[in-house]
C-alpha cells in the first residue's frame, strides 16, 4: 500500500508540473482583462499579441488568483500580480526556473517595471531593437504640419486610386495571405502568417480588428490592431508597394477608424531590420516604449548550469568558481548561457619537446538546450580558435562517440587493478609523484605536471572525498590509483594485464607539430581535417605514393607504437 501511495504521489507531481503552464485559447481574454495594469503598455503583454505568436514562441499561462505568468520556448514575460506585492510574480518565475532547469529569462521589462528587476546577481540588458516606436494618434489621424508633408502628399496621391476600405471578413483570407507571402519576399522571415491567421480566425472573441484596403476586387493593404490600456496596438500592417501611397493611407484610415479615443499609437519595434526602422521613424515617432531583459549575470548562470551538471560537493563547486585555474568558454543566445566549456593550458612532452596543449574537463550543456547540437557547436569553435596556435588538447570523454567525430582519437591507455593486486590508502604525495616521474622514463608522450599541478589535483580529490592508494603486491608497491569517489581517474601500474582506452587527444595544429617535430612517413599523406581547413596538408613521405587519412587516422598513424600517458582529467 505505501508502495502504491508513494508512487501515485510521482504521478500526481508529474502532472501538475505538465500542466501548470497550459496552451493559451481565445477565451483567456478574459482572465487577461481582469490583470492587465496600466503600466502595462508594451505589446508584450497584449493579449492579442500574445496569442498570435502563442504557436511560433511557444507560449503557455498559468494564472491562479493573484498571478499572471507566460512562458515562453525558454523565457517569460514579466509577470502580472493582483492584490500582492510584485515580487510574488518574481518569485514565482525564480523558483520554477529552479525546479525545472528551466532558463531564468524575462523579455519585454519596460520603464515602469524596472524597479522590481533590480535582483540579485541578475543583469539588465536593453534591447534597443525591440523598442516599441509611440506615436501621437491625432498625428497620424490627420498627417497635419510641416513634419507630415511627405505623407500627406503620398496619401493624397493614394486616394486618387479607386478603392474601398472595408472590416475583414472570411472572404478575405486567402487574399491576405497571398499578400503576406509577396511582402515576405523583401524581407527578412518574421514567421508573420501563423500569427496573422491565429488572429483572424478568433478576431471577435480577441477583441481586435482588422481592416483592408481593396483595389480592383482584391486586398492590397491590411491593418491587425486592438487597444490597451488607452493606447492603440498595431500588431501587422502589410501592404503591396506597387500601389503608391498606399501605406501612408492604411496608418491614416486605421488610426481615424480606431483611434480617436487614444492618446498613443503602438506601432511596436523594428527587430534591428534597417527598412523597418526607416518606415517607422518617417512617421515622427515622439518616444519609444524602452525594453530589457531580465537575466542571471554570467557567472551565477554558469554556478547554476555546473549544479544541474555535476554532483560535486558545495565546497569544490566553491573552489572551482574561486580558486581553480580555468578558461572559460561559453555559448550563448540571448544573454542565456546554453554551453559552457572549461580548460587550462597544458604541456605536452613529445620526443625531446615540449608542445603548448589545452586540457578540457569541464564540459556542459543546459538542459533545457540539450540534443540541439549546442556542446558539438562551443566545441567545434573553441577548437579552431585554439588552432592559432595549439598543437594538442586533451580530455575524458564522458559521452562516447561524441568526440570522434571532431577528430579526437584514443592513444591513452588505463590498466584495470586486478583481484590479487592490494589499495592501501596513503597521505605519502612525496611517494606517488616519485612514482609518476619514474614512469615517465619509459613514455614517448605525457603530460608534464608542475608542483602546482600536484598540489591541486591532491587538493581537489580532497574537496571530492576522493582516496589516494597504493597498489601493493605480495607486499610490493607495483603503482599507485587516484579515485575521485565516483571512479578511477588514474593508475599507473607496472606490468599491467588488461588496459582500458582512457583519455583522447586532438591535433589541432599540424604544421606546428611538424615544426617541432620532423616526421617522414613510409608513404606521402593528404590530411583531411573538416573542422580547421589550416590542417589539410601533404606530408612528403618516402614513397610518392599518396594515403589519405582523417586527422584522426594520422593522429593514431602519428602516436602509433609509442608509449602515451595522458592521464590529467582535472
Amino acid at each position: 500500500m505505501h508502495v502504491y501511495l508513494r508512487f501515485f504521489g510521482i504521478f500526481v507531481i508529474m502532472i501538475m508540473v505538465i500542466f501548470l503552464f497550459k496552451v493559451i485559447k481565445a477565451e483567456d481574454q478574459n482572465i487577461f482583462n481582469e490583470f492587465i495594469q496600466d503600466e502595462c503598455c508594451g505589446s508584450e503583454l497584449c493579449f492579442a499579441n500574445i496569442f498570435a505568436w502563442k504557436d511560433d514562441d511557444e507560449l503557455r499561462m498559468y494564472h491562479d488568483e493573484h498571478l499572471l505568468v507566460i512562458k515562453g520556448r525558454n523565457f517569460f514575460f514579466p509577470p502580472l500580480v493582483r492584490n500582492v506585492p510584485y515580487q510574488q510574480g518574481i518569485d514565482f518565475i525564480q523558483e520554477y526556473c529552479k525546479n525545472h532547469a528551466f532558463p531564468f529569462t524575462i523579455f519585454g521589462v519596460t520603464q515602469k517595471f524596472l524597479p522590481y528587476f533590480q535582483l540579485p546577481n541578475t543583469q539588465l540588458i536593453r534591447h534597443p531593437e525591440l523598442d516599441e516606436y509611440l506615436y501621437q494618434a491625432n498625428d497620424l489621424i490627420t498627417y497635419s504640419g510641416k513634419k507630415f508633408h511627405a505623407k500627406r502628399n503620398l496619401f493624397n496621391q493614394f486616394l486618387k486610386i479607386p478603392h474601398e476600405f472595408v472590416p475583414y471578413n472570411p472572404l478575405l483570407r486567402n487574399q491576405i495571405i497571398t499578400l503576406v507571402k509577396l511582402w515576405s519576399y523583401d524581407v527578412e522571415d518574421t514567421h508573420e502568417l501563423e500569427g496573422i491567421l491565429a488572429l483572424l480566425d478568433d478576431i471577435d472573441t480577441i477583441h481586435c480588428f482588422c481592416e483592408c484596403i481593396i483595389i480592383n476586387g482584391h486586398c492590397q493593404a491590411f491593418a491587425i490592431g486592438t487597444v490597451l490600456n488607452e493606447i492603440g496596438i498595431v500588431l501587422f500592417e502589410k501592404a503591396n508597394i506597387d500601389y503608391p501611397g498606399i501605406y501612408a493611407a492604411i496608418v491614416q484610415m486605421v488610426a481615424k477608424k480606431h483611434f480617436q479615443q487614444v492618446k498613443y499609437i503602438n506601432r511596436q519595434e523594428d527587430m534591428g531590420i534597417e527598412n523597418l526602422k526607416k518606415s517607422k521613424m518617417s512617421y515622427n515617432p515622439i518616444g519609444f516604449i524602452e525594453k530589457w531583459q531580465c537575466t542571471y549575470d554570467t557567472e551565477t548562470q554558469a554556478k547554476h548550469l555546473y549544479a544541474l551538471s555535476f554532483h560535486d560537493s558545495p565546497d569544490y563547486i566553491s573552489y572551482f568558481f574561486t580558486n581553480k585555474r580555468h578558461d572559460a568558454h561559453y555559448l550563448e543566445e540571448n544573454n542565456t548561457l546554453q554551453s559552457m566549456l572549461y580548460s587550462r593550458k597544458q604541456t605536452i612532452h613529445w620526443q625531446n619537446s615540449d608542445y603548448p596543449s589545452r586540457l578540457v574537463f569541464t564540459l556542459a550543456t543546459h538542459p533545457h538546450f540539450r540534443h540541439l547540437g549546442k556542446m558539438h557547436q562551443l566545441v567545434k569553435k573553441t577548437l579552431q580558435d585554439w588552432s592559432i596556435d595549439t598543437v594538442f588538447v586533451t580530455l575524458h570523454p564522458a559521452i562516447i562517440g561524441f568526440y570522434e567525430p571532431l577528430g579526437f582519437a584514443y592513444i591513452d591507455t588505463m590498466p584495470i587493478i586486478p583481484p590479487n593486486v592490494l589499495r592501501e590508502e596513503t597521505t605519502s604525495q612525496d611517494y606517488i609523484q616519485s612514482i609518476y616521474q619514474d614512469y615517465l622514463l619509459k613514455c614517448d608522450c605525457y603530460h608534464v605536471r608542475t608542483e602546482k599541478d600536484w598540489i591541486e589535483l591532491f587538493y581537489e580529490l580532497q574537496l571530492n572525498g576522493g582516496s589516494i592508494n597504493l597498489l601493493k603486491k605480495e607486499h610490493e608497491v607495483v603503482g599507485y590509483a587516484l579515485h575521485d569517489t565516483e571512479e578511477f581517474i588514474e593508475i599507473i601500474m607496472q606490468e599491467p594485464i588488461t588496459n582500458l582506452p582512457n583519455n583522447m587527444i586532438r591535433i589541432l595544429n599540424v604544421s606546428l607539430l611538424l615544426a617541432l617535430a620532423p616526421f617522414v612517413p613510409d608513404k606521402t599523406i593528404q590530411i583531411i581535417d573538416d573542422l580547421i581547413p589550416i590542417n589539410e596538408i601533404t606530408i612528403e613521405g618516402k614513397s610518392p605514393e599518396v594515403q589519405v587519412m582523417t586527422i584522426s587516422e594520422f593522429t593514431v598513424y602519428f602516436f602509433e607504437g609509442k608509449q602515451c600517458f595522458l592521464p590529467d582529467r582535472y
